[in-house]
C-alpha cells in the first residue's frame, strides 16, 4: 500500500471542511485495508475522491482549475459521477505529459501548446476523453500496450463515473443472473482496495499542490499596482 503523503494547505481556504473530511476518509479507508476489510476500505476510498470532487467543485482559488463542466452545472447539484468525474481530473494533473498524451491520442487527439488568453475551446476537455475511452478500445489499444495500463483502467472508469458500481459492489449481497449471491469479499480484494486508496490519495495531493499554486497566481493577479 502506498505511504501516506503529508503537504500543508494554505490558511484561509475556502471548504476546507470538505478537503478536511476527504482526508479523514481516507485515513479510515487505510485503517480498514489494514484489519483487511477490503470492500468496505475500497467504499470509502470512493467516498474519499467523491469529497474531494465536491471540494474542488466548491472551492474558490480552483474555480478555473477545473473542466468546463463547472459552467455547465450549478455548484450544489453535483451528482456522485460528476463529483468522481472532477476528483479524476485532479489525478490526470498529476501524470506525466506523456502518459495524458498516450490517453488522449487512443482517441484520436492530441495535445497541443495555446496562448494562455485564448479562449477555451467548444471541445472536449482532456476528462470528456478519457472519461470516453469504451472497455473495446482499453482491451485494444491500452492494455498491455501503454506504461501502467492497469492504472489507467482505474482512472478512466473514474472519469467516467463507473466507481459507483464498485462502491455499490463493496456494500451489497447481489443475486446474478444465474440465480447465485455475489458477496462483496468475492467481488473487491486486495489489489482493487489498493488500487483506489492510490487514486484517492494521489488525487488528495495533487489537489493541495494545485490549490498552494492556485492561491498564489490569485494573490499575484489581485495585487494592486503601485502608484
Amino acid at each position: 500500500m502506498a505511504p501516506s503523503r503529508k503537504i500543508g494547505v494554505l490558511e484561509e481556504t475556502s471548504h476546507i471542511p470538505i478537503l478536511n473530511n476527504a482526508v479523514r476518509l481516507l485515513e479510515d479507508a487505510r485503517l480498514l485495508r489494514k484489519a483487511r476489510r477490503y470492500p468496505s476500505s475500497a467504499a470509502l476510498a470512493i467516498l474519499s475522491l467523491e469529497e474531494l470532487g465536491k471540494f474542488r467543485a466548491h472551492n474558490r482559488d480552483m474555480a478555473n482549475w477545473n473542466s468546463r463542466m463547472r459552467r455547465s452545472v450549478g455548484a450544489h447539484r453535483y451528482n456522485h459521477k460528476q463529483k468522481q468525474k472532477i476528483a479524476a481530473q485532479a489525478i490526470v494533473e498529476a501524470m506525466g505529459c506523456d502518459e495524458v498524451s498516450d490517453l488522449l491520442e487512443v482517441q484520436g487527439y492530441e495535445i497541443k501548446i495555446a496562448p494562455l488568453a485564448r479562449t477555451p475551446s467548444d471541445g472536449p476537455s482532456e476528462i470528456d476523453i478519457i472519461a470516453s475511452i469504451d472497455d473495446r478500445t482499453f482491451q485494444a489499444r491500452i492494455a498491455n500496450k501503454i506504461r501502467r495500463s492497469a492504472h489507467h483502467r482505474f482512472v478512466i472508469d473514474l472519469a467516467a463515473g463507473r466507481f459507483d458500481k464498485i462502491k455499490q459492489e463493496s456494500f451489497y449481497v447481489d443475486e446474478a443472473h444465474d440465480g447465485t449471491l455475489r458477496e462483496p469479499t468475492t467481488r473487491i480484494d486486495r489489489l482493487v482496495a489498493d488500487r483506489i486508496i492510490r487514486l484517492a490519495s494521489g488525487a488528495i495531493h495533487s489537489t493541495k499542490m494545485v490549490l498552494r499554486y492556485a492561491k498564489a497566481l490569485g494573490a499575484v493577479s489581485n495585487r494592486k499596482p503601485r502608484s
